[in-house]
């Protein structure tokens, strides 16, 4: 997530600083509004700095919508309040030139050129259309922009992000597998020498005289609780014959350390993804101390990159919604 969310950072940064933009309306009520905390708790640039953007950028296929903020018969202020709001893909039910159906938490809306009807579920979670209707717009047109991103063959957009996916994808499988290297053998292990017991001389068992009958039982041997054999601590100190010596010439505890060079190839690799997911979204040189000329031409791509997003942002969703914003509250 770290790339991404820098990028769009970026972005954010780039496109809706002050001095990118001018906003004013006509209309002072309407100047108003639009810089009140009246969209979600934010005035109207604020939203589509911290809300819009990020869900264009993971969901190029949804929709951004203007409708009023109540039906008709509930409107009580001298305009009309609007509403500005994203339409997640999967809720969009018939996306065409004449209409666009989609749903909303318990609600779902068909948007007309002309009018905007209003579905409510009922106990059985089937859509019951509301008798007095939602808003008669008569705009001429949807009310409705695509989010937008980078144009594919198969008909719908993808990401603006979506050429540094593969890389990400790869990212994901690879630190895993690092994490899973680092945790589970980068450890030293301890090999022991392990000596039969001398209580039970290896049988397992000793033999003891039951108080009841009186005659001898066996049990599993309580010092080396029926392993027949004893495992020396690292802080021992060991007593043998002169004719044992021989298994303790390398030493009775031996710790082993692993090959850490698996270790190294995961962290190296890791760092090559993360350049390659960098270099896709055009960020490798601009934090890196590099000469000038391989970071002036990530900051060109870069800024490449920035103007097509804002192009298409201020183009075809921010002026679009401020002229039917417009349209609502004085027509």
């Amino acid at each position: 997530k770290a790339p991404f969310g820098m990028l769009t950072d970026i972005l954010r940064g780039a496109i809706f600083q002050d001095s990118q933009y001018t906003l004013t309306l006509p209309d002072q009520q309407d100047q108003e509004y639009v810089w009140d905390n009246n969209f979600q708790g934010k005035n109207l640039i604020t939203y589509f700095s911290e809300i819009l953007l990020p869900a264009i950028v993971e969901d190029p296929n949804g929709r951004v919508v203007r409708i009023p903020s109540k039906p008709w018969y509930e409107q009580t202020a001298p305009k009309v309040e609007v509403e500005v709001f994203f339409v997640n893909s999967k809720d969009i039910v018939f996306s065409g030139s004449e209409d666009f159906v989609f749903k909303r938490g318990a609600f779902a809306y068909w948007i007309t050129k002309k009018a905007i009807i209003r579905y409510k579920q009922d106990a059985g979670k089937q859509y019951v259309v509301e008798s007095q209707g939602y808003y008669a717009t008569l705009l001429g047109k949807l009310p409705v922009s695509i989010a937008g991103g980078v144009w594919n063959t198969e008909g719908y957009y993808d990401s603006y992000y979506d050429k540094a996916i593969a890389a990400a994808n790869e990212f994901i499988s690879s630190f895993s597998a690092e994490q899973m290297v680092d945790k589970e053998a980068s450890h030293p292990y301890i090999t022991q020498l392990e000596d039969d017991c001398p209580d039970c001389q290896g049988s397992k068992q000793d033999v003891y005289m039951d108080a009841t009958s009186g005659l001898p039982k066996a049990q599993a041997c309580r010092r080396c609780n029926g392993k027949g054999t004893i495992s020396v601590n690292p802080a021992d100190r060991i007593t043998v014959n002169i004719d044992d010596w021989e298994k303790l010439k390398d030493g009775a505890v031996r710790i082993t350390n692993p090959d850490t060079t698996i270790n190294k190839y995961h962290r190296d690799k890791n760092t090559q993804v993360m350049d390659m997911i960098l270099r896709a979204l055009n960020l490798l040189n601009i934090d890196a101390a590099q000469s000038g000329t391989a970071k002036a031409i990530d900051l060109e791509k870069l800024h490449t990159f920035i103007s097509a997003v804002s192009n298409n942002l201020f183009d075809n969703i921010i002026y679009p919604t401020l002229q039917d914003f417009i349209a609502y509250r004085n027509v």
